[in-house]
C-alpha cells in the first residue's frame, strides 16, 4: 500500500499543478461565402466573407482594392468565451489594371497578433482594359 501511495501522490500533485483556471484557447479562421469559388467580378462590387474567432479581430488587405466597414475592426461581445462566427460584407473596386490580379484579405486576432487567417481572391481584368 505504501508503494502505491508513493507513486500515486506525486502523480496527483502533478495533475493538480497542471490545472490552470485561466484557459488560453485562441482560434481564428476565415472562409469564403460569396463568391464561393474565390473569383471576384472584374467590375467589382460587394463580396461576403465569414470569420470565426475567439477574440476581436481586424480585417485588412495589402491592396487598396478592398474597403472595410469601420476600419476593419470587429469587436466581439463575448471575447474569449467561445468561437463566434461573423459574416462581413467587403467592397471590391473594379479591376482597371488590364491584367488579372490576386487580392488578399487578412483577419488578424487582436489578442494574439501572431494569429491570422488569410483568403486569396483572383480578379480578372475588366473587359476593354485587356
Amino acid at each position: 500500500m505504501k508503494k502505491y501511495l508513493f507513486f500515486v501522490l506525486p502523480l496527483v500533485a502533478i495533475l493538480f499543478m497542471s490545472c490552470d483556471n485561466e484557459m488560453s484557447y485562441e482560434y481564428i479562421d476565415a472562409s469564403y461565402v460569396t463568391p464561393a469559388n474565390a473569383v471576384l467580378p472584374a467590375e467589382g462590387g460587394e463580396i461576403e466573407i465569414k470569420v470565426a474567432s475567439t477574440h476581436s479581430f481586424k480585417l485588412s488587405s495589402p491592396s487598396s482594392a478592398f474597403s472595410f466597414f469601420r476600419d476593419g475592426i470587429v469587436n466581439l461581445s463575448q471575447d474569449g468565451v467561445a468561437v463566434v462566427e461573423t459574416n462581413h460584407t467587403v467592397h471590391v473596386s473594379a479591376n482597371e489594371s488590364g491584367a488579372e490580379r490576386q487580392l488578399y484579405v487578412v483577419a488578424t486576432h487582436l489578442r494574439n497578433t501572431d494569429m491570422s487567417a488569410s483568403l486569396v481572391f483572383v480578379q480578372p481584368a475588366k473587359e476593354g482594359n485587356q
